[in-house]
């Protein structure tokens, strides 16, 4: 209960029907994974507000097994919110006592695996740790091999993350030698489930190695422990959907349809339903599940290519009978599991080939993943999307804005393609990077260019782009000026920088806008306690270059992402907050704020009041405005008003979703806890410090230029 995950309510919905669905088919096997299985569903429960099932679901695993560590941690958290303390404290002398017992690290060993198996079944960000909790458990229980085999599923699924090939070598035979010992134990420790679903698994890692020469190499071999694993478990979802996956790696798509067909049968799931879309792909559409391969690429590359599904150029199709199936599935893949985003990107293309550009754009917007070399591909492909669109729009404004939304994208798919490019260097030419560069460079915002030096400078075949180079290398070191501040900013020295800065002969446009902004804000910050005037003047000075057409600068200013995440000039609706004895205080802050940044104050009952006061951007209130609540606290304890009005804040910005939503608290008292109502909101941030500290507000409103 103590775990927290950033989850919409439909990811916690689609969690709940997965996991449900399981124990309702009967498709969990043996009693300690369903103990598991069930632990894991009280905490989605719990996280969806069914806090009676939730009770109810960890009394009947505590009934099973008393000694149940998962269970009774459970039953005391929700104890302690419910206020019974007699229950609680029934509870916690229990767990008490289990402390003293001589077979407690056995009993802990067990609540770990429960835990890694409630990761494992929630978080693929937590699979590492999944597998540390599964090895500590392992060292004490060596013989359990529903661990073993948690730990070789996982190694599985993070191979996926993983780009370095050696890593991932290291990893598979690790997972390869639990998987041998497990098989080694049928038929003495092991039932007929757990064989079938080991040797699905050990057919999927045998086949891994022989990528890199010839994916054919082990098939005899493998094959053999495919058709023992159909043998052992013949109507066991898992064993179904891993030897469907077998086949269809191997190029034998009717017989991977008919086992992914059987296994939705028994038990549908994304997995499932996505593959069987693809396997249909495969089948029916072969030129376009080909069309990232080039002959000009290497075999390891056309792999790596195929894998990453980042198209140079989408091939066109027309709907037909197999069209239908395919995005049939697709779709109930994502009723499954609604921000899948495998699924959601093979939508993509799937619409993108159809020129349902509509359709495309609305699984953009739902996408999120957590993987970044998916997320380079996805930005790219976005990008694309947005460039088709300015060819095929007439409105000159529309044109110009698409191709602004393109390059952001593609500006974005930089930003996280630096962390692979240095490594697998095959990557830039699957991905197009030196044609990306060129449009970011030729359509994007000056304070690009940094990324994309940053991006020549670490892939030295980028290089080789001379052209491209040269100008970047002029367009940020633009000047000796610029060289000197560079060198003075670094010591510290700011005020030498302003210094020479001001009485220089270059224009200020011909100097980094960034570079600027650092001298003007460390120097606002230097001057707020003595010469609040000259503070107050570099503070506008700062200001006018993050949020705006500055009088400094004739560049164009804008905010390093996309115009859907964030609005490119200073379009915020910011609230304040404070305890109702504090009004002196909350007026000092309006009149603070409307000095440095420009901002009105207004009183009254206009539009989401927050407590008394709340100040409004000059700017008229876009739809996508964001919001920000900057909330003070002066006493040591927060005020029960405090706590209602931050949680109507967060109820306001979750109500209108907009793009960015902000929660930024400033506290006098560095032992104030964070109300528990805010840990749940993403995008809070919590800075101690003076409780009427401009400056930090000032760094926060910065930073988000």
């Amino acid at each position: 209960m103590g775990e927290y995950f950033h989850y919409t309510k439909d990811h916690w919905l689609s969690l709940y029907k997965k996991l449900e669905n399981s124990l309702s088919n009967d498709t969990v096997s043996g009693l300690e994974d369903e103990i598991h299985h069930k632990n894991t569903l009280v905490f989605v429960q719990w996280e969806l507000n069914k806090n009676i099932e939730a009770e109810r679901l960890a009394n009947e695993v505590r009934e099973t097994n008393p000694d149940n560590l998962l269970a009774l941690t459970n039953l005391a958290f929700i104890h302690l919110y419910n206020k019974n303390m007699n229950k609680l404290k029934e509870v916690m002398v229990y767990l008490n006592n289990l402390e003293k017992r001589e077979d407690f690290q056995q009993i802990e060993a067990e609540g770990k695996m429960n835990v890694a198996y409630c990761l494992r079944r929630i978080s693929f960000n937590d699979y590492e740790r999944a597998i540390l909790l599964y090895k500590e458990a392992s060292n004490v229980c060596p013989d359990n091999y529903s661990c073993l085999f948690g730990v070789a599923l996982l190694q599985y699924r993070c191979l996926r993350k993983i780009s370095d090939e050696e890593k991932k070598r290291k990893i598979s035979t690790e997972a390869v030698q639990y998987l041998e010992k497990i098989r080694c134990a049928f038929p003495r420790c092991i039932d007929k489930i757990l064989m079938g679903k080991t040797l699905a698994l050990l057919a999927l890692f045998k086949l891994r190695p022989s990528r890199k020469c010839n994916i054919l190499k082990n098939q005899e071999f493998s094959e053999k422990y495919v058709q023992r694993a159909l043998h052992f478990s013949p109507d066991d979802r898992f064993v179904l959907e891993k030897c469907a996956k077998f086949y269809k790696t191997l190029y034998k798509f009717n017989k991977a349809k008919e086992l992914f067909v059987k296994a939705i049968e028994i038990n549908a799931t994304a997995f499932s339903h996505h593959h069987l879309g693809l396997t249909y792909q495969k089948i029916h559409i072969p030129e376009f599940t080909c069309f990232t391969a080039k002959k000009e690429f290497s075999v390891e590359e056309n792999t790596l290519g195929k894998l990453i599904k980042c198209p140079r150029t989408i091939p066109e199709l027309e709907r037909n009978e197999f069209i239908g199936k395919i995005e049939y599935h697709f779709k109930e893949a994502l009723k499954l599991s609604p921000e899948n985003a495998a699924v959601l990107y093979d939508l993509i293309l799937l619409y993108l080939a159809l020129k349902e550009y509509e359709n495309a754009q609305e699984c953009c917007e739902q996408f999120k993943t957590n993987i970044k070399i998916r997320d380079v591909s996805f930005h790219i492909l976005y990008g694309r999307l947005y460039f088709i669109l300015a060819d095929e729009e007439n409105d000159e404004d529309l044109k110009r804005e698409f191709r602004d939304e393109g390059t952001d994208r593609f500006f974005l798919a930089i930003k996280s393609a630096i962390e692979f490019l240095p490594f697998q260097k095959k990557l830039k030419d699957i991905w197009g990077i030196k044609d990306i560069m060129t449009d970011v460079y030729e359509h994007g915002y000056i304070e690009y260019n940094e990324k994309l030096l940053e991006l020549i400078e670490s892939v030295e075949e980028l290089r080789d782009n001379k052209e491209l180079y040269n100008k970047l290398l002029v367009d940020c070191d633009k000047s000796e000026l610029s060289r000197k501040l560079r060198s003075l900013c670094k010591n510290k020295q700011y005020f030498k920088a302003f210094l020479c800065l001001r009485f220089s002969e270059v224009k200020p446009h011909e100097v980094d806008v960034k570079l600027m902004k650092q001298i003007y804000v460390n120097l606002g910050k230097h001057f707020t306690e003595t010469e609040p005037d000259c503070s107050k003047e570099f503070f506008r000075k700062c200001y006018e270059l993050c949020f705006g057409f500055g009088s400094e600068t004739n560049a164009k200013t804008g905010l390093a992402c996309s115009k859907n995440d964030i609005v490119t000039n200073f379009h915020y609706d910011i609230y304040i907050l404070t305890s109702p004895n504090s009004e002196e205080l909350a007026e000092n802050i309006g009149m603070n704020l409307d000095k440095y940044f420009g901002l009105k104050v207004t009183f009254g009952n206009r539009d989401y009041i927050l407590g008394k006061y709340k100040t409004v951007n000059l700017r008229t209130i876009l739809e996508n405005s964001c919001n920000i609540g900057i909330y003070l606290e002066h006493s040591k304890t927060i005020s029960p008003e405090f706590l209602t009005h931050t949680e109507y804040a967060k109820q306001i910005m979750e109500d209108r979703q907009p793009k960015i939503g902000q929660i930024f608290m400033i506290r006098n008292h560095e032992d104030i806890e964070i109300p528990k109502h805010l840990e749940s909101f993403p995008q809070l941030k919590c800075q101690s410090g003076h409780r009427d500290d401009i400056v930090n507000i000032f760094n926060f409103l910065c930073s988000l230029s």
